[in-house]
C-alpha cells in the first residue's frame, strides 16, 4: 500500500498546527485523491474542513477515515464530535460507543458519548461518561465543565457551581466555564456575579456569542437600563461582523405575487412558550393569502412539532449549518418576510439576519427588546408592550399588532378545574409559577408585606430549581428576614405539563414577580381559572403581564405601584364571591377574549405583514 512521501506528510501537519486550514485542505485532498487510503490525510481533512465551517464535508471525510481505517477508535470518536455538532447525538452515540469497545481508556471518547447523551436528555448516562473521563484524565476541564452542565440541568446548582469551579481550576482562561457559572448564578438570583462572570468569558473571547447572547437577557430582564442594554446589544452586532461575509441586496421576488412567503426562524417548534403561543394561529395563516416556512434551529422535536408540522409548506432544518449556508437556503426559497422567533434567547440564529437573506426582517414572541441586529428591519409588539414613544430603545422599527401581539392557545390537556382552594383551606394561598431568579428584594418583600397582612395566608412557589437545597433554604430564608415563618411558605420542584396546570387547583391567586413578570404562566393561570396580579411597568418585558391581562378583560388586576399591588393583594384575597365568581368564569371568558381569538390573531398578523410588504421600496 503506497503512502505520500514523508515531505508531504510533514508539510500537512505543519499546514494544520499553524492553523492554515485551507492549504491544509488543500493538501489533504490531492493526498486522499493520490492516496485513498492515506487515513492520517482523511482525519486532517475532516478537521481541517470543521474549523472552517464546512461541516457536511467535514462528516464525509471523517466517514472516510472510519472506513479506510477499518474502525480506528480515534477515527470513530472524531466522526462521532461531528455528528453531535450537526444536531444527530443518535448516530453519534452508536459511533462513539464503538471507539470506546476498541478502547475504554481515552478520556476524550468519553466526554464525548456524554455530550451526546446530554444532547439526548440522557442526564445520568452523560454524568458516568463525564466522571469516566475525569477518572482517566482528571485535569480534563471540559470533562468537569460539562459534568457540572449536567448537575444545572438536573437542577443541582450548588454541584454544578462546584464542578465549574474545578475546571476553572485546570484551565483559567476556559471561558466556556466562566459562561456556565454566569449560567448558575443568574438561575440563583445573583445577577451581579452572573454579569461579571459573562463579561469574564467575554474578555477571554470577544466574539463569544453565546455570552453576548446571555448577557443581554440578564440585563433586559433583571436590570433594565434603556442605555446599558443598547450599547451591549449593538456591540454584540459589531462582534459578528467579521463573521458575516456577505450581505444580500438582491432576492428573487415578485411583489406583487401571491400568497406571501413569509418565514419564521426559531428553535422552538415544540413545548415551549413560543411553541404555544404559535400554535393557534398557524392553522388559520392560509386563508389569509400567506405561504409560512419554517426553519428549525433545533434538532429536538416533540407532540407540538408535529402538530404544528403540518401547516408549513416547508420544513427545513437549520441545525449544522453554517450561518451562511443557512442564509443561502433562505434566500434560495425567495421568502419576502422572515421573522427571527429567538432574539438572544437558546437557539437563535440572530447572525443569519445578519446577511440579510430576506428583503423584510422582523423580530416577533420569543424575546422582549432590541436584538441590535440593525437588518431586523421591525418588532412586532402592541400598544401595552412597545408604546411608539420607546422607539429608541430599539434599532428596529416598531410595530404594532391592533390588540393583543400573543396569541394564547388552548392546552392540549383536559384538566377541570377545582374550587378555590381557600373553601376548604379556610386560609387564601397565594401562588408564582415563574423561575425563582425573579423573586428579587423588592419582590420578597412586597409578597411577604402581603402575607403579614391577611393571617395565616401561604406563598405556593413551583419551580425546577427549588428542589435544589441551596436554592430552597435561600428562598426561606429571604422570607424568614422578612417576618415571614418557612411554614407559610410552599416550594415545590418542576413536574410534567398536565401535572403542572394541576398544581394551578392549589392556588386562590397568581402574583406576578415584577419588573420580569409572568408571560405563558400568567395566560396558564388564568386558564385555570385563577387571576392574575401583575405590576405594570416601564419596558417591553415587564409590561406582558400587562397586554395579557387587558386582552383577556381583566385590567383592574394590573397595578400601578408596589403600594397599588399589594392593596389590590389584599382586597382580593378577602373578596372570596369574587375568587369563586372568577374561577367559574376565568376559561370561558379567556376562550371569548382577544387573546384567544386565533382566527382574529391570525387575520390582523396578515394584515400587518402584508402591509409591511406593500409597504416595500
Amino acid at each position: 500500500m503506497k503512502m505520500p512521501k514523508e515531505y508531504d506528510r510533514s508539510a500537512l501537519i505543519d499546514f494544520y498546527n499553524r492553523k492554515e486550514y485551507e492549504k491544509a485542505i488543500d493538501l489533504a485532498a490531492y493526498l486522499t485523491n493520490k492516496h485513498p487510503d492515506f487515513i492520517l490525510g482523511w482525519k486532517v481533512l475532516s478537521a481541517s474542513l470543521k474549523f472552517c465551517g464546512r461541516l457536511s464535508e467535514s462528516i464525509v471525510a471523517a466517514k472516510k477515515a472510519v472506513t479506510k481505517s477499518n474502525g480506528d477508535y480515534e477515527a470513530l470518536n472524531n466522526l462521532g464530535s461531528l455528528l453531535i455538532e450537526s444536531g444527530d447525538p443518535e448516530k453519534a452515540i452508536k459511533s462513539i460507543r464503538k471507539s470506546i469497545k476498541l478502547y475504554k481508556n481515552n478520556p476524550a471518547s468519553h466526554l464525548n458519548l456524554g455530550l451526546a447523551y446530554l444532547k439526548t436528555n440522557q442526564h445520568l448516562k452523560a454524568e458516568r461518561e463525564f466522571l469516566a473521563s475525569i477518572s482517566i484524565k482528571p485535569e480534563l476541564s471540559e470533562a468537569h465543565m460539562n459534568l457540572g452542565v449536567v448537575y444545572r440541568e438536573l437542577g443541582h446548582l450548588s454541584k454544578a457551581i462546584r464542578a465549574y469551579n474545578k475546571a476553572i481550576e485546570q484551565n483559567r482562561k476556559y471561558n466556556e466555564a466562566f459562561f456556565n457559572l454566569g449560567i448558575a448564578y443568574n438561575h440563583l438570583g445573583e445577577n451581579n456575579l452572573a454579569e461579571l462572570f459573562y463579561n469574564k468569558a467575554l474578555d477571554l473571547k470577544p466574539d463569544f456569542f453565546d455570552a453576548y447572547h446571555n448577557l443581554l437577557v440578564l440585563i433586559s430582564g433583571f436590570a433594565y437600563e434603556p442605555e446599558k442594554y443598547l450599547v451591549n446589544a449593538k456591540r454584540y452586532r459589531e462582534s459578528i461582523s467579521s463573521h458575516v461575509s456577505k450581505q444580500y441586496e438582491e432576492w428573487n421576488l415578485e411583489s406583487s405575487a401571491k400568497p406571501l412567503r413569509v418565514g419564521f426562524v426559531s428553535g422552538d417548534f415544540r413545548n415551549h412558550p413560543v411553541g404555544y403561543f404559535l400554535e393557534g394561529m398557524l392553522s388559520h395563516l392560509s386563508k389569509f393569502d400567506l405561504e409560512i416556512y419554517a426553519y428549525s434551529t433545533n434538532s429536538k422535536t416533540d407532540s407540538l412539532t408535529s402538530r404544528i408540522k403540518t401547516h408549513f409548506s416547508k420544513w427545513s432544518s437549520l441545525v449544522g449549518l453554517s450561518d451562511l449556508e443557512a442564509a443561502e437556503r433562505i434566500h434560495s426559497d425567495s421568502i419576502q418576510v422572515l421573522f427571527d422567533l429567538s432574539g438572544h434567547t437558546a437557539f437563535n440564529r440572530l447572525s443569519v439576519f445578519a446577511y440579510k437573506p430576506a428583503p423584510i426582517q422582523i423580530t416577533w414572541l420569543g424575546y422582549w427588546a432590541s436584538t441590535g441586529v440593525p437588518e431586523v428591519d421591525y418588532i412586532l409588539g402592541d400598544r401595552f408592550i412597545t408604546p411608539y414613544e420607546d422607539d429608541s430603545r430599539y434599532v428596529e422599527s416598531i410595530v404594532h399588532m391592533p390588540n393583543s401581539y400573543l396569541c394564547y392557545t388552548q392546552p392540549e390537556f383536559n384538566i377541570d378545574i377545582l374550587p378555590p382552594p381557600i373553601l376548604d383551606n379556610g386560609y387564601v394561598t397565594f401562588g408564582c409559577f415563574n423561575k425563582v431568579e425573579r423573586l428579587n428584594e423588592q419582590v420578597c418583600s412586597t409578597w411577604s408585606k402581603i402575607l403579614l397582612a391577611i393571617p395565616n395566608s401561604k406563598l405556593y412557589l413551583k419551580d425546577r430549581y427549588l428542589t435544589d437545597p441551596t436554592m430552597a433554604s435561600k428562598i426561606l430564608q429571604k422570607f424568614e428576614s422578612l417576618g415571614i415563618k418557612k411554614a407559610r411558605i410552599v416550594l415545590e420542584g418542576s413536574s410534567a405539563r398536565s401535572e403542572y396546570f394541576k398544581s394551578y387547583n392549589n392556588i386562590d391567586i397568581t402574583l406576578s414577580p415584577f419588573p420580569y413578570g409572568g408571560g405563558t404562566t400568567s395566560a396558564d393561570s388564568l386558564w385555570m381559572g385563577v387571576p392574575v396580579l401583575v405590576m405594570g411597568g416601564d419596558s417591553f418585558l415587564s409590561r406582558i403581564g400587562e397586554s395579557i391581562a387587558y386582552n383577556s378583560g381583566l385590567g383592574d388586576w394590573v397595578a400601578f405601584d408596589k403600594k397599588d399591588y399589594i392593596r389590590k393583594a389584599i382586597e382580593s384575597a378577602h373578596d372570596l364571591d369574587r375568587l369563586i365568581s372568577l374561577r367559574a368564569e376565568l376559561r370561558s371568558n379567556l376562550l371569548k377574549s382577544k387573546l384567544m381569538d386565533a382566527e382574529k390573531f391570525a387575520s390582523d398578523f396578515s394584515y400587518v405583514v402584508q402591509s409591511l410588504w406593500e409597504n416595500y421600496d
